[in-house]
């Protein structure tokens, strides 16, 4: 399932052991918490570490899948950090160092790049990643000149896509209390996410920045609402919070096919793409984003959703781990 192990000379005590996935997340006390309940939610169980995952602050975690396949062995880490820097450089030392696993996913929050596509609260799992340079500080034309410079297209493989939807699908079909992906974060009248809500679209009704934005947002479809909404699109990675309307203008500009902006899997990819390069086995690894809208790229006043994003992004990842991958692909 995993690449063959590189050589490593500095002795077993930096040894981390096979996996078949590895997972980042950048918040501690949001992404990382989210994911650490559903993984417990799904019924994987951690497992001792070794010295060098502790080291390099790994979490294993043994997720059953079906009676007839073994357990699928995960690996979590919390970056602390933003950026595709800092995500590209962590996993590149891993994957030239160690195991690479057969499949790599960043799951947390991330921004709307079209208000139609990606809502508030949605999840978007990227069928393709595009890192994108852009210089914010240097001016707008020097700026949308720099966003139009590629450092990384990443498709994600077609069969895993395949895969992808077909889970969507079938989570969507399902009664809540069957569905492998189902939240955790609470939208009852009784947990105050509603008058948040109301609270928070009164105010952005009456901003003359916001107020297009939230036109036919339609929050109402959270409340008491258990399983996440998923869709499959096309992400841009890149360097900066996008928190300035004109900005995210531009960039639907660019390339009106986008759904979301991260941080991070853009990083990652190049790291993908420069150890297939390196190893020369096109099929050793596999990475795609998995992002709960938290936010619309405007100015930063729904906080609201940041919680929900995290919580349905982690909800519908550890649902598909369980119950719609296929390392096969």
């Amino acid at each position: 399932m995993a690449a063959v192990k590189r050589n490593i000379a500095a002795g077993d005590e930096y040894d981390i052991e096979d996996c078949d996935v590895l997972i980042f997340t950048t918040i501690e006390e949001l992404e990382a918490h989210a994911l650490d309940s559903h993984l417990a939610r799904v019924g994987a169980k951690r497992v001792e570490q070794t010295p060098a995952e502790r080291l390099k602050d790994l979490h294993r975690w043994k997720l059953p899948v079906t009676a007839d396949q073994p357990d699928l062995i995960v690996l979590t880490r919390c970056l602390g950090r933003a950026g595709n820097g800092f995500a590209g450089i962590e996993l590149s030392h891993l994957l030239h160092t160690q195991h690479r696993p057969r499949l790599v996913v960043f799951c947390g929050i991330g921004g709307s790049l079209d208000m139609e596509k990606a809502q508030l609260g949605n999840v978007i799992v990227s069928s393709s990643v595009h890192w994108r340079g852009f210089d914010k500080i240097s001016g707008d034309s020097i700026s949308e000149e720099m966003r139009k410079k590629s450092l990384e297209d990443h498709p994600v493989n077609g069969r895993l896509q395949n895969l992808i939807s077909s889970f969507i699908r079938t989570n969507n079909g399902l009664d809540d209390s069957d569905a492998p992906a189902v939240g955790l974060f609470p939208t009852t009248k009784e947990s105050g996410f509603r008058s948040s809500c109301d609270k928070w679209l009164k105010a952005a009704a009456a901003d003359e920045d916001l107020r297009d934005d939230i036109a036919d947002f339609r929050v109402d479809e959270y409340y008491d609402r258990v399983k996440p909404i998923v869709r499959l699109g096309k992400v841009m990675s890149w360097d900066f919070v996008l928190n300035k309307k004109s900005i995210r203008e531009g960039v639907k500009k660019d390339d009106k096919d986008y759904f979301a902006v991260e941080m991070e899997t853009g990083g990652m990819s190049l790291a993908v793409r420069r150890a297939r390069e390196h190893f020369k086995d096109d099929a050793a690894t596999e990475v795609f984003a998995v992002r709960g809208i938290s936010d619309l790229c405007n100015k930063k006043t729904d906080d609201v959703f940041r919680e929900l994003a995290a919580d349905h992004a982690a909800a519908f990842l550890t649902g598909f781990l369980k119950s719609g991958y296929d390392s096969g692909f």
